[in-house]
């Protein structure tokens, strides 16, 4: 993975350092990295970032909120099938969830 800019990204946010109870690295090389993330009902995770692109894959319908540094709300769009979507084109800034 190629280095980022530690001001835009710092470290200590990076998902498995600021959430590692959240987060549990499947696998990593210099092109992807695969991650297990699990938020329990009632839990919020600690504010954290993905500062490479990504792509969230939902196993189940989640009952969970996204929100940004600032504390404001940050949209998840569901399809018709009920899976869900978080990716883009660009890393997303400091977030954390709420289920």
């Amino acid at each position: 993975m190629s280095e980022a800019d530690e001001t835009e990204w710092p470290p200590h946010l990076d998902a498995l350092v600021a959430a590692p109870a959240n987060h549990r690295l499947l696998h990593e090389d210099d092109e992807v990295r695969v991650l297990e993330v699990t938020v329990q009902p009632g839990e919020r995770e600690n504010l954290h970032h993905h500062r490479w692109p990504s792509i969230m894959v939902v196993l189940a319908r989640p009952d969970y909120r996204n929100f940004d540094a600032d504390g404001n709300e940050i949209p998840i769009w569901w399809n018709a099938d009920q899976s869900g979507s978080a990716a883009g084109p660009a890393p997303a800034t400091a977030a954390a969830a709420r289920n």
